[in-house]
């Protein structure tokens, strides 16, 4: 009888601690899943609220406001083009000469850099370059200069402001190039930039901006201006930049359209 039950916990050693080992599996494989579930959780919240910080200044912005947004990428666009003919007319004009054709092949050659810079999104972007990259553009003004480092965003960026919201660096690029013509005085001096560790990984700046604009009734702006940069954790790369205005948005309105004091 005792060589019995010896026997019977003998082998009913083996069964239970296969079951055993199949629950620690199984409680790992939960919290492997609790795991990911919470971290999708804590990404979509910070979604949420860097949403519901820009929202209230878009709402702020009514149609008039939109459409001068608008107006004013359409007017760059418009402008940008005139350019382009002018540039190409008084090319003709004074002939094949040597400066011309000098100054054509740098402006090739950063054309070309810029498209094997362009193509080498492919490999993701360590995160103390990526760094290192977003304060020179900073501390460059690179949203004054039109240089904005296309290494730095995904190609589908989104960028979005108090007024309107898009997809595609290209876009951003452009509308950089042709607002750089009609800015005539500048000042900008970078007041924060700040990290801040999560999913996504994000940088926090602060700006102080003054612009006054090559417009017949000379306006200036001047405000603080802050921009969210969030990084993309496949490419490493500025996945939305995300623009506030420590203004409404009718003041910067307002600003564009009124006259330049005389006094200042």
């Amino acid at each position: 009888s005792s060589s019995s039950s010896s026997s019977s916990s003998s082998s009913s050693s083996p069964s239970s601690s296969s079951s055993s080992s199949l629950s620690l599996l199984d409680s790992v494989a939960d919290l492997a899943v609790e795991d990911d579930q919470s971290n999708d959780q804590q990404q979509q919240q910070q979604q949420q609220q860097q949403d519901q910080q820009l929202q209230p200044q878009q709402q702020q912005a009514g149609a008039l406001e939109r459409a001068v947004w608008y107006g004013s990428e359409a007017f760059g666009k418009i402008a940008s083009i005139a350019r382009t003919v002018a540039a190409a007319q008084q090319k003709q004009q004074q002939g094949e000469q040597e400066g011309g054709e000098e100054e054509g092949e740098e402006e090739d050659s950063a054309s070309s850099s810029r498209s094997r810079i362009i193509s080498d999104r492919s490999v993701p972007l360590p995160r103390e370059q990526a760094i290192e990259m977003l304060r020179d553009d900073c501390q460059n003004g690179y949203f004054i200069n039109g240089e904005a480092n296309p290494y730095l965003y995904d190609a589908d960026c989104e960028f979005a402001d108090p007024f309107a919201s898009f997809r595609g660096f290209d876009r951003f690029a452009e509308n950089l190039r042709n607002l750089k013509p009609f800015i005539k005085e500048s000042f900008v001096k970078l007041l924060d930039f700040q990290q801040e560790e999560g999913a996504p990984f994000t940088v926090r700046t602060r700006f102080m901006v003054r612009l006054s604009l090559g417009l017949p009734w000379s306006p200036q702006l001047a405000w603080v201006w802050g921009v969210t940069y969030q990084f993309s954790e496949e490419t490493g790369r500025v996945m939305r930049h995300i623009e506030s205005w420590e203004i409404s948005p009718q003041r910067g309105i307002q600003q564009l359209f009124q006259p330049r004091n005389p006094a200042s």
